[in-house]
């Protein structure tokens, strides 16, 4: 077990500066689009080597994620804050935030 903490302590570190260099780059939903394929694609990856090494690897990787999430800088709810702070079309930015998500799901 702790092979995975230590995996994810490097892990961790690289989502928390990937975040962080994509919010830099690009204040918009589009930050949150790309914020949402680096979690699917790390969620891919650390199942299949978790799973090779141990018999619960979907909760292992999910708690870890878990963790990660809870330290973006920034947090995603300075974002979501930052991105409907415009004011005028709050309704259509949560719309579109939303659909971030719902994409995926649809395909």
């Amino acid at each position: 077990m702790d092979e995975v903490f230590q995996s994810q302590n490097v892990d961790d570190h690289n989502l928390l500066q990937s975040w962080n260099s994509i919010w830099e780059a690009d204040k918009s939903k589009s930050a949150l689009s790309q914020l949402y394929d680096l979690l699917l694609s790390t969620w891919h990856t650390q199942v299949k080597w978790s799973a090779q090494v141990f018999d619960d690897p979907v909760n292992i990787v999910l708690e870890l994620l878990t963790q990660t999430l809870t330290t973006l800088d920034p947090s995603l709810a300075t974002v979501f804050a930052a991105l409907v702070s415009g004011g005028e079309h709050t309704l259509d930015i949560l719309i579109e935030l939303k659909q971030v998500v719902t994409r995926r799901q649809l395909r």
